[in-house]
């Protein structure tokens, strides 16, 4: 992995610490040896998403930062999903929707990598591009439109440089997992069993 790779996730590995801390799960990642990094990323002022979760219950806040961070987060929570015997009902239910709810993107952000995709200008193509998505899954969006010639098609457009944070994200979950097996003989286990909404 290259020094900007590393750089990438690094800041990447930030980002996460400071979202799950202002979420209320900065617990989480100071048991795993991180206590640096989540007292400094704590210290930050500011997330965009802060507002919208904090009158959530936790299903609900761990649900939308795993929709937040995007596909790598939304497998792990369908993993989870088939989990009884480690999480209640509630949990269980928050994780089932991410099978079928993704957080959809204006239009717009997704113009550029349609455009760079199909090597024009999408008014030279279509007719017209309903901005409103038919479907958003994590790794892509749907949209229908109307070619040149009256013919309605679909577009499944790939959600812009999803390979790259899908690539970054393994990797640090992947160190993550690591380091919460290393340390679980320690110390109680980072997902109690059974949990409930309130805890």
């Amino acid at each position: 992995m290259g020094l900007q790779s590393k750089i990438a996730d690094l800041g990447r590995l930030h980002e996460i610490i400071r979202a799950f801390s202002i979420a209320g799960f900065g617990d989480i990642f100071k048991k795993m040896g991180l206590e640096a990094t989540a007292e400094c990323t704590g210290k930050i002022i500011g997330w965009k998403y802060a507002e919208d979760i904090a009158h959530l219950e936790r299903p609900q806040r761990i649900r939308k930062l795993f929709e937040v961070f995007g596909p790598a987060f939304v497998k792990l929570g369908q993993m989870l999903a088939t989990c009884p015997d480690l999480f209640g009902p509630v949990w269980i239910s928050e994780f089932e929707k991410l099978q079928s709810q993704a957080p959809q993107l204006d239009f717009e952000e997704l113009r550029p990598q349609i455009e760079e995709d199909l090597g024009s200008p999408l008014d030279e193509i279509f007719q017209d591009v309903d901005p409103k998505p038919l479907a958003a899954a994590s790794m892509a969006q749907v949209h229908r439109a109307t070619l040149k010639d009256g013919t309605k098609v679909i577009l499944k457009i790939q959600r812009p440089g999803i390979r790259a944070k899908i690539e970054s994200d393994m990797r640090l979950l992947t160190y993550l997992a690591s380091l919460a097996e290393k340390k679980s003989r320690n110390w109680p286990p980072i997902i109690p069993k059974k949990w409930s909404s309130n805890s």
